[in-house]
């Protein structure tokens, strides 16, 4: 059997198998299996009936054949009677949420977002329709959605915020926090695409483990973002760079990013594999932070490759990066990764959260609870690795741009007080495409199993062009290459363990994570670059080289702009720590964070222009 007739066999498994009835069947209502590969690792036969069937916001648009799930939101239903007791609520939220904004030292500013949500819950109110006000908001002019919650549904969330702060002792910390998911994270009653059609009409039964968290801590979910089919692939299409449409915007958490950047949100939630959150915020000019594998829980998130995937965070700052993990790292019984042993993290982040607002650094951008806490403002004694530029540079992994700004980012560490330390990198070529060996096999084993759990009628079957025509290219070339490692009987987990082993000497050699707690890399090999078709494998390699060290190791990460730009374009790097050490890593980015919003003029460049 060639490769072509190993792909046509699993698809026409997938087809006989796969349970996503209302991917094609529209509008047919039945008992449904919950996906088999959405739960944590150790509820995979968790199974759940719901009776679901697609509406009129479900419905799905097309360009040439060419699935657009940016434009799937649709016109949101206006909750036209609402309760007294609902009224209630939403006029308590509303005076609670300007009580804390008065309280605030400093006002830099709300997020659209903020701003269309109380229009939004006052309108309701006043029995006002709402029907055309995410399109006069604007809200979606970077593409970066999929999906928004209609009034019910904010309703809903509203009153279920005041009862948890009337019940809750201490301050909610995200008390109504408009907050952007990633469209590979469950959210109970809200679609769930996963990036593909395959999925269209499917609504979540239940919330994913970090999405409940962010509730109980008061958080509002606004709507789904935008990402790469099955999370796969290094550039979001769709989705437009708040820099400039014609760049490119990395992915797959590109949504999140072009949401933060552009800000729509100062906050939202996606998924980091290998580099999916750290590229596209860096490519965007915003804080992306990969966390320890097994700080947070994955119960509740589509796998891509267990021992990789984790909830990351893309925000505008450090700090809220550290408030949005803060209030999810509650351990989960249904995730076996989702450690319990990260009650130290847990508290060294609170350390750096304080009461008071920072000072004109603007770090804490006037949050209640979210000032730098450092305990210094200097990094003396502190040693730093950094990946030798001038050898990237001479082995064409990084440009001159970025190679210049590496030299920058280590002159600023040096006048904090540190010690950078330049190395020669290990073979991240080498270690790049055992990452993607190793992610290709997964991926195409995680289809067959859910395939295997799932069910629908026989009537209402694709036939193999059809399945192939529903699926991105990127998808169909990674499932390929999959399918033929896993047909030719690779050993899959040695290829993983040869990678690590390979980091863990060079780690060892160099005293990094040892006399080295850091390491400072490029996140990219340039600046964003322009739109220039579809990407091969290897561009994706080559745009992951940086970015797969910490996930292969389960370290943290978390990359940076630097308030430089080239052509109006963010220059970014990345820090990256041992496995939770991320309150030394967070910290130490703070540091740095302030100090170029204190020695920066003038902040973002006067030549930056935004799509409007």
């Amino acid at each position: 059997m060639d490769i072509v007739a190993g792909f046509h066999y699993l698809l026409a498994i997938l087809i006989q198998n796969v349970a996503f009835t209302s991917a094609f069947s529209y509008g047919l209502h039945g008992g449904r299996r919950q996906l088999g590969w959405i739960c944590g690792t150790k509820c995979l036969s968790h199974l759940q009936n719901v009776q679901y069937g697609l509406t009129e916001k479900d419905k799905i648009y097309h360009n040439g054949g060419r699935f657009r799930s940016h434009e799937r939101y649709g016109q949101p239903d206006s909750a036209s009677v609402v309760s007294e007791n609902d009224k209630e609520s939403i006029n308590c939220f509303l005076e609670e949420q300007e009580r804390r904004k008065n309280m605030q030292k400093t006002d830099h500013g709300d997020c659209l977002a903020s701003a269309y949500l109380q229009k939004r819950l006052q309108n309701i109110v006043n029995g006002i329709d709402n029907s055309q006000i995410i399109d006069c908001f604007g809200l979606n002019r970077y593409k970066s959605f999929t999906y928004f919650l209609d009034d019910k549904e904010l309703v809903e969330q509203v009153v279920a915020v005041m009862r948890q702060y009337r019940k809750n002792l201490s301050p909610l910390l995200l008390f109504g926090e408009p907050i952007a998911i990633k469209d590979n994270i469950s959210v109970k009653g809200i679609p769930f695409s996963n990036g593909s059609q395959l999925f269209d009409g499917y609504r979540s039964t239940y919330d994913a483990h970090v999405v409940q968290q962010l509730r109980d801590q008061g958080a509002i979910i606004i709507g789904k973002t935008i990402m790469n089919e099955f999370g796969v692939g290094s550039e979001t299409v769709g989705a437009l760079n708040p820099f400039g449409s014609q760049y490119m915007i990395g992915g797959s958490s590109g949504g999140a990013a072009s949401a933060v950047s552009g800000n729509i949100v100062k906050m939202a939630l996606g998924t980091d594999t290998g580099g999916s959150i750290r590229l596209p915020a860096a490519l965007c000019g915003c804080v992306g932070y990969r966390p320890s594998y097994g700080l947070l829980s994955r119960y509740g998130i589509s796998e891509l490759a267990a021992k990789l995937d984790v909830v990351a965070t893309c925000t505008n700052n450090v700090l809220d990066s550290i408030r949005l993990v803060y209030s999810m790292m509650k351990p989960c019984y249904k995730d076996y990764t989702s450690l319990e042993n990260t009650e130290s993290v847990s508290k060294g982040m609170l350390s750096l959260m304080s009461p008071d607002s920072i000072d004109s650094s603007g770090a804490g951008k006037g949050h209640e609870m979210e000032s730098v806490n450092c305990g210094q403002s200097r990094l003396d004694g502190i040693k730093i690795a950094s990946l030798d530029p001038a050898y990237l540079l001479s082995n064409e992994m990084i440009d001159t741009v970025v190679a210049d700004h590496i030299k920058e980012v280590e002159a600023t560490f040096r006048t904090l007080g540190a010690e950078v330390i330049t190395v020669k990198p290990p073979d991240l070529h080498e270690m790049s495409k055992k990452y993607h060996i190793y992610v290709a096999s997964q991926m195409a084993a995680n289809l067959q199993r859910f395939a295997d759990r799932q069910y629908h009628q026989s009537s209402n079957h694709l036939t193999v062009e059809e399945m192939m025509q529903k699926m991105e290219a990127t998808t169909v070339q990674r499932l390929k290459m999959g399918i033929d490692i896993l047909r030719k009987g690779h050993d899959t987990e040695k290829v993983l363990e040869s990678a690590r082993d390979n980091i863990t000497s060079w780690l060892s050699r160099n005293g990094i994570f040892t006399d080295i707690p850091l390491l400072i890399t490029p996140v990219s090999a340039g600046v964003a670059p322009e739109k220039s078709g579809d990407l091969a494998i290897s561009d994706t390699i080559k745009d992951d080289t940086f970015n797969t060290l910490a996930p292969i190791i389960g370290a943290c990460s978390i990359a940076l702009p630097s308030l430089a730009t080239y052509n109006a374009l963010p220059c970014s790097f990345q820090l990256t720590a041992a496995q939770f050490n991320d309150v030394e890593m967070l910290r130490v980015a703070m540091i740095y964070e302030s100090h170029i919003a204190k020695n920066e003029t003038g902040g973002d460049s006067e030549d930056m222009k935004y799509v409007g």
